[in-house]
This record gives structure tokens, sequence and C-alpha cells, in this order.
């Protein structure tokens, strides 16, 4: 009987909680910024004011993006970098420039800035667990984005690296 409940109380007190109600912002490399709460889709020029789209999630979607954020274990990304006050996915990348995704997460009790730089599979040995988990959750996030028709007929962003 004894052991029984100290097993519930295990499994009960480690039961995680989902905050369904996360705020999450993609910024690309200062070419692009998805705002998913606000529903603003930001593509910022070389020469010219910012353009701004407004989009929409439905309830599902934003239901499904939460989840997988979840379901990839985002939530469990720690490590904030020294110098930069963000949690740093290390590659081996040696490519200039580098052109750096950043994933913003607020939930109540966790704030999260997950910096990447996407274009590099060559992700250092302790961070390839979380470098796949952060890029799978960046891909599903921007296919679902991407399936709106405003986002399609946005115009491209003319920041061009050299």
């Amino acid at each position: 009987y004894f052991m029984t409940v100290l097993v519930t109380l295990s499994s009960c007190h480690s039961a995680k909680v989902r905050d369904k109600n996360i705020t999450i912002i993609i910024d690309f490399a200062q070419s692009y910024k998805y705002d998913l709460t606000a529903g603003v889709y930001t593509v910022h020029f070389m020469d010219k004011p910012d353009t701004t789209i407004k989009f929409q999630l439905s309830p599902d979607e934003i239901n499904k993006i939460v989840d997988k954020y979840y379901e990839f274990e985002i939530d469990n990304i720690s490590g904030v970098h020294k110098d930069l006050g963000t949690i740093v996915i290390e590659d081996n990348c040696m490519i200039m420039p580098k052109l750096y995704t950043i994933l913003h997460v607020r939930s109540k009790t966790k704030l999260q800035d997950i910096q990447i730089d996407e274009g590099c599979d060559d992700l250092s040995l302790g961070d390839v667990k979380r470098g796949k988990s952060v890029k799978l959750f960046l891909n599903f996030v921007r296919a679902i984005v991407k399936s709106k028709p405003e986002i399609n007929n946005a115009p491209q962003s003319d920041i061009i690296y050299k």
C-alpha cells in the first residue's frame, strides 16, 4: 500500500503543467518576424519602412502549435549564453554571415529566447537533440503560417547578406 501511494504521489508531482496561453514570436535574420499571438507578419527592408501583414490562426492551429512546443520539449531547453542572454544552439558551421533565427517564447512561468542557425546541420554534439527539436518546431509553425494566403502574397525582404 505504501509503495502504491509513493508511486502515485511521484507521478502526480512530476506531471508537467502545460501553459496553453504562450506567446510565440519568430525572428529570422532580421528579415522577417512572425508574431503568432498578435497575428502579425513583419517584413523588414533596407531602404523603406517595414511592411506588416495581419493573419489569423484558428484555435485549432494555435492548439497544434502549442502541443508541438511541448511535444518537441522546447519548454525544457535552457542554458542561457552568458554574453547574449539568449539560449544558443551551438553549431560547427563556419559560413558567414550567420543567419540566426530567434524563437521567443513567453509563458506565465518561463521566458525563452532560443537562437539557432537553421541553415547549419552540423550541430555541436551537446546541441544535436535540442537543435533538431527547435528546427522541427520552426518548420511546423512556418508551414502553418505560410498556408495563409496573405502571407504567400506578402512582399519579399530586400535585405541581402554577403
